[in-house]
């Protein structure tokens, strides 16, 4: 018995650390990730059978060193964030992870309608009653989903806390590939933008048009970056992307990147290896071609033209946040986006967890989770 649950520890070890090349082994890796104690348990358990059994002293020896070492690996993706945890005054409860994040009484106004002319465009608004006359922040909410997939209602949890916090959160349903490529998304984006900033919708959530953010994970991470830094461009060399319904144009005051897409152009030249979503494949439906046949579009489907043609000082606020292990999207992605914000001269707040996995905080509760939760509210309340 001892035998076979070291067995199953050590499977469930591998799975969680092997180069995943198809996407159901990804996902597999994922759910092995977000639970390591369950291989850390199986390993533990093989320990106290072993013992038991009472094999020959050799393999007995043996097994106990591996069994131990099984669960030391187990626990790397739970132990090594927290001391950035630790750095970012954040002391994860474990209580949180084993049943969690906590559970918050929001009251969500589901499938709103913002702009009359575009009723299809829907948000789901989450907030709390609002005490007094003073206008609150809005968050503008992105799903992830590789441009294709997806829908607002991901991650409740964090939306929740913001609201919590005194923020109105707008949870965005955007338009997707292939039905609708580069730059629709980003156009609905700019919409809401601009009706959020309307008396009346200003007036009928009670928000502050001047402290307006934009936050998204994956794709919708890219989309937060790109949306919010095209936003009141101009220049020869930059494209005209107007809001998909008659507003006019507003600049958020901030944007909050997870695990995001940077340059287009290179993340199809250098996708991860083993690359389980196919990322040309998608970019190219995405984008309506390759790299070579619509160079103008991916670069304007990227922030970095906008870092470099925007005036001084003139982008949003940026908190990048990134998993080190990111099987999916690439963590250079992330590094490479505060590069080159930094040249500009810019000083984004760039996050990378160690060992964490694309989607880190889509499990409630979880270790990255509950940082990413914390540094969000944090860096939107600066």
């Amino acid at each position: 018995m001892g035998r076979k649950l070291l067995i199953a520890s050590a499977l469930l070890v591998a799975l969680m650390f092997l180069p995943a090349p198809l996407y159901p082994l990804w996902l597999a890796r994922f759910v092995v990730r977000e639970a390591a104690l369950l291989p850390a348990i199986l390993a533990g358990w093989a320990l106290l059978r072993i013992r038991r059994e009472s094999p020959p002293a050799p393999r007995r020896t043996g097994a106990c060193v591996g069994a131990a070492l099984l669960i030391v690996a187990s626990l790397l993706p739970v132990l090594a964030p927290l001391p950035l945890c630790l750095r970012h005054g954040v002391t994860p409860s474990l209580w949180q992870y084993l049943t969690g994040a906590p559970s918050l009484s929001i009251p969500v106004e589901r499938n709103v309608a913002l702009a009359s002319d575009r009723p299809d465009l829907l948000v789901d608004v989450y907030r709390t009653a609002k005490p007094g006359a003073d206008l609150r922040p809005a968050v503008i909410v992105l799903h992830s989903g590789s441009f294709h997939f997806g829908d607002k209602g991901e991650a409740p949890a964090v939306s929740r806390q913001l609201a919590a916090a005194g923020y109105v959160v707008f949870d965005l349903r955007y338009r997707l590939a292939p039905t609708d490529r580069f730059p629709a998304a980003v156009q609905d984006i700019k919409c809401i933008l601009g009706r959020l900033a309307e008396p009346a919708q200003r007036t009928r959530f009670a928000i502050d048009p001047a402290r307006i953010a934009l936050l998204g994970r994956s794709a919708g991470g890219s989309l937060a970056l790109t949306a919010g830094y095209a936003a009141q461009a101009a220049g020869p060399d930059l494209p005209a992307i107007p809001p998909s319904c008659a507003v006019s144009e507003v600049a958020p005051r901030a944007v909050v990147a997870i695990y995001p897409w940077g340059d287009l152009r290179a993340a199809y030249a250098h996708p991860p290896r083993p690359d389980p979503l196919g990322t040309p494949t998608l970019f190219r439906s995405y984008i309506g071609g390759t790299p070579q046949e619509l160079p103008a579009a991916y670069a304007h489907a990227s922030p970095g033209i906008y870092i470099r043609h925007r005036p001084p000082r003139s982008l949003p606020a940026t908190l990048l946040v990134h998993g080190s292990a990111d099987g999916l999207v690439d963590a250079q992605n992330s590094r490479a986006v505060a590069a080159a914000l930094r040249t500009a001269g810019y000083a984004p707040q760039h996050v990378e967890i160690p060992l964490s996995e694309h989607g880190f905080d889509q499990r409630p509760g979880g270790v990255g989770e509950q940082l990413a939760r914390t540094l969000i509210v944090q860096f939107l309340d600066q």
